[in-house]
This record gives structure tokens, sequence and C-alpha cells, in this order.
């Protein structure tokens, strides 16, 4: 589950049972957030679960509408796919730069690799 405050107080953004979410960040402007979600294989079994989860990076309005898949670790054919499961762990905003996101990958045997998600101009607004 992702949550948003608004006016100090917790709004759930998420409600699916069979999807992981996980590590909501909002970016400077406070109207986007971004999360990592097994949410694009919700149809697979036990993706959602630790032997068997797989996550993208996605991003969504601040009130949890206009829901965007980010990344494509595990779809082949993308240019940041992966040859084995993977798992997005964190991201996070750039301090004062809106435009770039960072974030954190595992693979296999808790490997991890940094990755640098870059937007045609800033994520949100200032």
């Amino acid at each position: 589950m992702v949550a948003g405050y608004n006016h100090g107080r917790a709004h759930q953004l998420t409600d699916s049972p069979t999807v992981w979410d996980e590590h909501g960040i909002y970016s400077q402007s406070g109207r986007k957030i971004s999360f990592m979600s097994s949410y694009p294989y919700w149809r697979e079994k036990d993706s959602y679960k630790v032997s068997g989860l797989k996550t993208e990076f996605m991003l969504m309005d601040a009130d949890g509408s206009h829901l965007q898949q980010l990344t494509h670790f595990n779809v082949p054919g993308y240019p940041e796919s992966q040859p084995d499961r993977t798992i997005a762990a964190v991201a996070g905003f750039f301090p004062g730069d809106s435009s770039q996101m960072f974030g954190t990958v595992m693979g296999p045997h808790f490997s991890k690799t940094n990755w640098v998600i870059a937007f045609e101009g800033q994520c949100g607004g200032r």
C-alpha cells in the first residue's frame, strides 16, 4: 500500500492485496509520487510474494490518479531490461531537481545496480 498525506492526514492511494507497493516518495512540488510496485505483473502467479517478486518503478499524481510505469527491468526488449528477475527497490528525486530520479535495483543474489531516470522537464512542476 502507498499512502499520501494531505493536511497532515494519511490517505490510502493503492489497495491491491495481490500487488506489492512500497517506498512512496514525493516529487519536490508534492504533485507526484514515485514508488516500487509489482503492479505490472499482478496477473502472474506469486509476483507479489518474496519468492516470485519482481517490481518496477511507478509514478502517479499525489491523489493516486494517473498511474504510469516508469521502468521495464523485467520486460525483454527495453533498454533497461535485465536478464534475470529484478526488483526495483527504492527511488527518489535528486535534491532540488525534479527532472531526474535515482533508483536502486536488486538482481539475483542481492546484486545491486543504480540507475538514473531522466524526465523531459520537471516531474510535477516546481
